[in-house]
């Protein structure tokens, strides 16, 4: 069925060309009303532009093509590409001239085809042409429908001819050309060069400008421009001799010099610094003519042959240049001759100039030569030597006398005994001398309280001691002992049971007093009986600040111990105790340190090992400070916002009867009593 219908189409399509197309637009009389697909018959492109073209054959007299087309969308249909059949070469040939064109099949043709196009249906003829490229034809049309279009192609002047030649179909699908528009923003030094490169702006403004976009339309740019300029200033004025630099290049000539720095103006721009440079030259004069002898020193230069000197002197022109001083200079040479010989022991004197080897000897006479230079006197000094003989060593403590001379250290000794070498020179004897040292050795430090003694010497002051110990060191000679001794005052008094005093040689404390709510508290043991006497050392200032308070209010508490930490409250005495000074004093401030004593009103019984807090009382400004001691156990506690441990120890000592208090009488007769119970009851037992 769909051949029948084709048949019908190409039957209706020939009558149209027949009747409908005018006479200078077809071709005058198709082949026998015979269309014919001749070659590819559907010529569809499917990718827009040169790249998806469709190519097919097409034979003169009523041959016909098909594509779908797209409405809105364009096509390009061409025979242009076409050319004559020429026998060896093919198609698109150039045909011998005076020659009748003869097609493939050996027909005579004019060449002369024609084009049409109809659509959608075969009533509708859209348009035809004859000749666009030479006697080619080609027709460019935009689909006004979505459908088939076909292409009928005939010849315009040769009738009832079945094939006449074939001719090249191309059929393109052209890019729909869409304009578009963009705005840009820029800002450009002095000018703007457009995309297109058709435009230079010199001025702030709105432009246009056109380029090609990716389809290859119009794209038409909106450029909303803003031209700033350089910025050109003037720099400070440069004025130098013979060349200068600026801004690293070099001139040698008066000019006016421009430097660009890209970017570096306030609007981005290029700054321009324009610098009037004034180049002077350095002046050169003559200087008055120099002669001397061997050398001569001319501004601090020393020459030593006749020439032209140049001198310069930086700035010292009238100009600001450098003043150039150039001087004739000549020089002239000394007088030399031979003087008589000398010969002398170990030094001789020559012209107020001792020598102590054999040699030549050169003196100068300023001035005694006949041409004004110096005469110089050559002298060939002979110096002979003195015999040097070896002594018997010698080996000494601290000091030792040889030929009427001491000597203290290790040395070789050297004695003349004047001309007594056979050469009549000096006789030089060379004693090895060994002096040893008495051996120091530092023994270890002493201190002690009050006094002390060292290798059955009894000292009272701190001080450097040095026993001596004759022949005991290794070498023979004496040893030396040197003992560091410190004696201070922080001493317990005698008598007491226990004692923690200060270190001497770290002194510092902690503050315990009512008024800034801090109490040190320290531990003890050790007491048989009861404790009658306490002493401690500390300060009614802080180390750093002085403050004095003599007598000193205290609260002296003691305290049973509670498994290693402060117990319940054994006996308080609030006091007031005048302190003596030690000596010794802590801190920035040299803070003095007192030692405060106090005997019991009642002595507390019962307490071998306890607790005892000493808590200034304040009636004046000043807080007590407790001095810290190197011994104990290294346990105390502090309390000021809490009770916390330390890892210090405090300077006190407690003095104890060992009598037993009469408080305790009770608790040992009911000892007494239980033992005698026990003793009956076994002897009852045993009868």
């Amino acid at each position: 069925m769909k051949k029948i219908y084709s048949n019908y189409f190409l039957i209706a399509l020939t009558f149209l060309v027949l009747n409908i197309f005018p006479s200078e637009g077809r071709a005058q009389c198709p082949i026998g009303n015979n269309f014919q697909n001749f070659g590819s018959y559907d010529l569809t492109p499917t990718v827009q532009g040169p790249t998806g073209t469709q190519t097919g054959w097409s034979t003169w007299g009523g041959d016909y093509h098909v594509i779908s087309v797209t409405s809105g969308e364009t096509y390009e249909i061409s025979t242009c590409n076409s050319g004559p059949y020429v026998p060896g070469l093919g198609y698109g040939g150039t045909w011998p001239a005076g020659t009748p064109y003869v097609g493939q099949s050996g027909y005579n043709v004019n060449w002369d085809p024609q084009m049409t196009l109809v659509g959608p249906t075969i009533n509708d003829i859209i348009t035809n042409n004859d000749d666009f490229c030479g006697v080619f034809p080609k027709i460019t049309y935009t689909a006004t429908y979505t459908g088939d279009l076909y292409i009928v192609m005939d010849s315009a002047t040769v009738c009832d001819q079945f094939e006449v030649d074939t001719i090249v179909v191309d059929v393109t699908w052209l890019v729909s050309c869409i304009a578009t528009s963009s705005t840009i923003s820029p800002t450009a030094c002095d000018s703007l060069v457009s995309q297109s490169g058709n435009q230079v702006w010199t001025t702030t403004g709105s432009y246009f400008d056109t380029i090609p976009n990716n389809a290859g339309c119009d794209s038409v740019i909106t450029v909303n421009l803003i031209v700033n300029n350089r910025v050109v200033h003037t720099a400070d004025p440069v004025t130098e001799c013979d060349s200068a630099q600026i801004n690293s290049n070099w001139y040698y000539t008066t000019q006016s010099v421009r430097d660009s720095f890209p970017g570096q103006a306030s609007n981005g721009c290029d700054s321009i610094a324009v610098t009037a440079l004034t180049i002077n030259n350095r002046v050169v004069y003559n200087a008055d003519p120099v002669t001397e002898c061997d050398s001569a020193q001319i501004n601090t230069n020393w020459y030593y042959t006749t020439q032209s000197v140049r001198d310069s002197f930086p700035g010292q022109a009238s100009n600001g240049c450098d003043s150039i001083a150039v001087t004739a200079l000549t020089i002239n040479n000394r007088v030399v001759y031979s003087a008589d010989p000398v010969s002398e022991c170990d030094s001789a004197l020559i012209v107020s100039t001792w020598y102590y080897t054999s040699q030549t000897v050169r003196d100068s006479f300023p001035g005694q030569a006949s041409n004004g230079c110096d005469s110089i006197a050559v002298t060939v000094l002979t110096i002979s030597n003195r015999v040097v003989y070896t002594a018997d060593p010698v080996t000494e403590c601290d000091s030792a006398q040889l030929n009427s001379n001491w000597y203290f250290t290790s040395q070789i000794v050297r004695d003349s005994f004047p001309n007594s070498a056979t050469n009549g020179c000096d006789s030089i004897a060379v004693t090895d001398l060994t002096i040893n040292n008495r051996v120091v050795y530092n023994a270890d430090p002493i201190t002690e309280c009050d006094s002390a003694e060292i290798n059955g010497n009894w000292y009272y002051t701190s001080q450097i001691v040095r026993d001596s110990l004759p022949g005991s060191a290794a070498n023979g000679c004496d040893s030396i002992v040197v003992t560091n001794l410190t004696i201070h005052s922080l001493c317990c008094d005698p008598g007491t049971t226990t004692c923690q005093i200060p270190d001497p040689s770290d002194l510092s404390g902690y503050e315990s007093d009512l008024s800034t709510g801090t109490k040190i508290y320290d531990n003890f043991s050790g007491i048989i009986g009861g404790i009658t006497d306490i002493e401690w050392w500390g300060s009614t200032g802080n180390g750093t600040i002085n403050c004095s308070e003599n007598p000193k209010n205290f609260e002296i508490t003691f305290y049973y111990d509670n498994t290693g930490t402060v117990g319940g409250v054994k006996a308080t005495y609030n006091v007031e105790v005048t302190g003596t000074e030690t000596g010794s004093s802590f801190g920035t401030a040299s803070t003095p340190i007192l030692k405060y004593s106090y005997s019991l009103s009642t002595p507390v019984s019962g307490l071998q090992s306890g607790w005892v807090s000493i808590q200034g009382n304040p009636t004046g400004t000043c807080n007590f400070t407790w001095i810290t001691s190197n011994s104990g156990d290294g346990l105390a506690y502090v309390e000021g916002g809490g009770k916390a441990p330390v890892t210090d120890d405090f300077a006190f000592s407690i003095t104890a009867d060992p009598s037993i208090p009469i408080a305790n009488w009770p608790i040992y007769l009911g000892i007494l009593a239980m033992g005698a119970f026990v003793v009956v009851r076994f002897r009852k037992r045993l009868a």
